[in-house]
């Protein structure tokens, strides 16, 4: 859960060193207006179309109060099973497959997973190590790609070096920060698991090194 512009005394919340309190057994993060507003709207732009299609089966009776609780029970366990998902796209390499109009986003591909460990959120199979050591693949893999900068620092469009083809029209410079998603775990507290758990290999690296591994399973 996070806590954002709602009430400065939710603050309090969060001691100094960063610990988090419990609400219902919901981790409660200290989130300030620019680490929330993009994960909003997208969260909103969701449950518009989610909240139309309930409405034709929830009674209008009970609309006011169960559309929001029904939807809450549909989102949360998908978003937590999407960075389940992402967790597995990792190649062993760093790699993952390229696919979708955005894909000169880079890593912020993967801001689902991101967000899950920020959160404390992540699939009970997947560990907070697992995630900073795949994700510190998949940025390494595309930052030092030559070509990923001009000649003054900026970003240029790709996925590994500058491959002007993969970017759709409406890409431009600003944009291609939106690869900073990535970096959402930088506001997790330094004494949180997911700093101080040794490094640990993502699942397809485990796979492809022959090591044993839970079959993946939907939910």
């Amino acid at each position: 859960m996070q806590i954002s512009l709602l009430e400065p005394n939710f603050v309090g919340l969060v001691t100094e060193n960063g610990t988090t309190v419990d609400f219902l057994g919901i981790p409660t993060v200290l989130m300030t207006y620019s680490g929330t507003v993009i994960l909003a709207i997208v969260a909103i732009y969701v449950y518009s179309h989610l909240e139309k299609i309930l409405k034709r089966f929830i009674p209008k009776s009970i609309q006011i109060f169960a559309l929001s609780m029904v939807a809450l029970l549909i989102m949360v366990p998908r978003f937590i099973r999407y960075a389940a998902i992402q967790e597995r796209l990792i190649g062993p390499d760093g790699t993952y497959p390229v696919i979708g109009r955005s894909s000169t986003y880079r890593f912020g591909a993967f801001q689902a997973l991101a967000q899950a460990a920020l959160q404390d959120s992540l699939p009970t199979n997947v560990t907070p190590a697992q995630v900073r050591c795949g994700l510190t693949a998949v940025v390494e893999k595309g930052i030092r790609a030559a070509g990923t900068f001009d000649e003054k620092g900026w970003l240029l469009p790709g996925v590994c070096g500058h491959q002007p083809a993969l970017a759709e029209s409406y890409i431009g410079i600003g944009s291609l920060y939106l690869c900073l998603a990535v970096f959402l775990p930088l506001g997790i507290s330094e004494n949180a698991a997911f700093w101080k758990e040794k490094d640990t290999d993502w699942s397809s690296k485990k796979i492809w090194q022959g090591e044993e591994i839970a079959i993946d399973h939907s939910i």
